[in-house]
């Protein structure tokens, strides 16, 4: 059986935006689309640099739809540079059913917020 070459088996490109928006003490970094490949690099340079000058990064993933390990990885590595830091390191909510899956799968649901808050942190709000 001869493939079809003239239409891709998967997508060419990965669509994903990450953007920051930041106060006085903490910034907040949105995903958007899928997390996969090369947005692992931006997103973990990103995480790093907002480590040197916030003491509170917030993650907001809310609009992600797919998000592979490399960027899983990503979100375990800030939580531990924020604990090495003593700095604050928070997923914010909602955190769509497929990275709470995700998260569980590989034991990380500690990384998921607290179920008491509604938008997860809060300006000086620690876990």
């Amino acid at each position: 059986k001869q493939l079809e070459m003239d239409r891709p088996i998967a997508p060419l490109m990965t669509t994903y935006t990450i953007t920051e928006k930041s106060t006085k003490t903490k910034t907040t970094i949105h995903c958007t689309g899928n997390l996969k490949g090369e947005s692992s690099v931006f997103l973990k340079d990103t995480l790093l640099t907002a480590f040197k000058k916030y003491n509170t990064v917030v993650l907001d993933v809310s609009h992600v739809e797919n998000v592979d390990l490399a960027n899983l990885q990503v979100f375990i590595s800030a939580s531990n540079t924020a604990k090495v830091l003593e700095k604050n390191f928070l997923i914010e909510k909602p955190v769509p059913a497929l990275v709470k899956h995700r998260l569980t799968l590989i034991g990380c649901q500690s990384l998921l917020p607290l179920e008491e808050t509604e938008k997860g942190a809060i300006d000086g709000d620690q876990r």
